[in-house]
């Protein structure tokens, strides 16, 4: 049997229910407030170190999706306020040259069906929505334990690391980074 996650180089995730726990929080005066993990934001930045690309891509466009990734140092790989996820995964494939097999995507929702119906390694977030886990299921992808906005992400980049033999080294280097730090 094909090991899906031995080829994955990319991770493209949604944002809503995958970076958050879906919940939005608005402000007296209209402004927009959002959970997101720090252990996903670790992740995150473990799997770039690992030489993985992160994309996000969400049908939601605010300055503050925006601000998280240029906290995540992602902000060049952030297409926000995408209506038709399939057209955007094809534009992605050709402007940075990449190829289906060796990328990842974790959703949660229906409009995430057309990525991960394509993707080489289908991931969908413990609290996704039926049809996303079946089409998940069916592509032989994985569902994560941790629900959306709660770990799921640094849970599916903890597995793919692991599968691919790097977890223990790319944690390593971390630590070893952290003690060579100054303040």
């Amino acid at each position: 049997m094909e090991n899906k996650f031995q080829n994955i180089t990319t991770i493209i995730l949604d944002v809503d229910g995958v970076m958050t726990d879906g919940v939005m929080i608005y402000g007296n005066r209209g402004e927009e407030f959002k959970n997101f993990s720090v252990r996903d934001g670790k992740g995150i930045s473990l799997a770039k170190a690992a030489g993985l690309r992160i994309f996000l891509m969400t049908t939601e466009k605010t300055e503050l999706v925006m601000n998280r990734a240029k906290k995540l140092k992602i902000e060049d790989d952030a297409y926000l306020g995408i209506k038709n996820k399939g057209k955007c995964l094809e534009k992605l494939l050709t402007k940075n040259n990449l190829d289906l097999k060796n990328i990842a995507f974790i959703g949660d929702d229906i409009n995430d069906i057309p990525v991960l119906s394509k993707v080489g390694l289908s991931i969908a977030v413990n609290d996704a929505v039926e049809e996303v886990k079946e089409i998940v299921k069916e592509r032989g992808g994985f569902i994560t334990n941790k629900k959306g906005g709660q770990g799921a992400i640094r849970e599916a980049i903890e597995t793919i690391l692991k599968e691919q033999g790097r977890w223990r080294e790319v944690v390593e280097k971390d630590i070893q980074r952290q003690f060579n730090e100054e303040r």
